[in-house]
């Protein structure tokens, strides 16, 4: 079973690392497999709350999505059709780095 240490202690204060508590539980109550940082790999992703939505003129399966990310207007291409104007989502602008080393350029798309 896997426990966010984060929601742990929203029901016991804690003030040790999770490798620490982890040493705990093994020593006092069940052994601890492993701890997982999440999200170390990720960099430059940002809330973005998307403006408008079009079909890409030349791409069936594609969107353009205008999205702000604060000061900035993004145009990104997508392939999502679940999105909506107003949506707020992960953003990764140009220079992130995502899960797997994956880097986001900016590209021309046909």
């Amino acid at each position: 079973m896997k426990i966010s240490y984060n929601w742990l202690q929203e029901f016991v204060p804690l003030d040790i690392t999770p490798q620490k508590l982890a040493e705990l539980l093994t020593m006092k109550a069940a052994e601890v497999e492993a701890v997982e940082s999440l999200g170390q790999d990720v960099k430059q992703v940002v809330v973005g709350e998307i403006l408008e939505i079009r079909p890409h003129p030349k791409a069936d399966k594609l969107q353009l999505a205008k999205v702000s990310v604060g000061k900035d207007t993004l145009g990104i291409v997508c392939g999502a059709k679940n999105i909506r104007v107003g949506q707020k989502v992960p953003t990764a602008v140009v220079g992130a780095t995502l899960p797997g080393g994956v880097k986001i350029t900016s590209r021309e798309l046909r």
